[in-house]
C-alpha cells in the first residue's frame, strides 16, 4: 500500500519496539529515534516543577516517584499530581490508598523480599505487563541490598536475562516470571 499511494500521500509510523518492525516496511521509511532522558535530568526537570509549584519534598521520595514513572515524563507528573497533599506536601502512596503496585513492589525490591514481589506481581501484572517488569527490574536491581554486591548483581542480570528471552516463547508467562523472582531469591 505505501508504494501505491507515495506519490500522494505520506506515512508517519511509530512505534515504541523498533526491532518488532520487520525490515521490508523499515526500508521504506526514515527513522527517528528518540531515547528516554537521563533519570537525573528527569529528576531534577520534575523537582524543579514541584519548587516552582511550592510543594515540598524530600529527594529519597521524589527518586521513588522518577523510579516508578521512568521514562515516562507525563506519568511522572501525574504521580506527583496524585500524591501532593492539600496542603503542598509530596508524600508516598498511604498502606490503604488505592495505586499503582509498582511502589509496593519498589518497596519489596530495597527490602529484598522477592516473594512478596512475585505475589504482588502475580496479582497485578497484565500479560502486555510483564516485559515491562523486566525492564522496571532491571533498572532498579542495584537498590536491592543483596545485589549490591557486584557478582550478585551481575547473577540477577543473567537471571532477568534469560527469564525476558524464555518469556517469548513460555506459554504462561507468569509461570517464567514466579521462577525468575525464586532464583533472584537464591542468589
Amino acid at each position: 500500500m505505501m508504494d501505491d499511494y507515495q506519490e500522494v500521500a505520506r506515512f508517519i509510523l511509530t512505534c515504541n519496539y523498533e526491532n518488532k518492525i520487520i525490515p521490508a516496511l523499515k526500508s521504506r521509511c526514515q527513522q527517528f529515534r528518540f531515547k528516554a532522558g537521563d533519570k537525573i535530568d528527569i529528576t531534577e526537570y520534575v523537582a524543579g516543577i514541584l519548587m516552582a509549584e511550592k510543594v515540598k519534598f524530600d529527594i529519597d521520595t521524589l527518586d521513588k516517584f522518577v523510579a516508578i514513572g521512568y521514562p515516562d515524563i507525563r506519568k511522572i507528573v501525574n504521580l506527583l499530581q496524585q500524591h501532593t497533599s492539600e496542603t503542598g506536601v509530596l508524600h508516598l502512596p498511604l498502606q490503604d490508598e488505592a495505586g499503582d503496585y509498582k511502589f509496593k513492589l519498589l518497596d519489596f525490591i530495597e527490602r529484598d523480599k522477592w516473594l512478596d514481589a512475585r505475589l504482588l506481581c502475580c496479582e497485578n501484572v497484565v500479560a502486555e505487563e510483564w516485559e515491562d517488569i523486566y525492564r522496571f527490574l532491571y533498572e532498579n536491581l542495584e537498590k536491592a541490598p543483596k545485589f549490591q554486591n557486584h557478582d550478585k548483581w551481575e547473577a540477577g542480570i543473567v537471571i532477568l536475562a534469560d527469564r525476558l528471552y524464555k518469556h517469548g516463547i513460555v506459554a504462561d508467562p507468569e509461570l517464567n516470571a514466579a521462577a525468575m523472582f525464586i532464583q533472584l531469591t537464591q542468589v
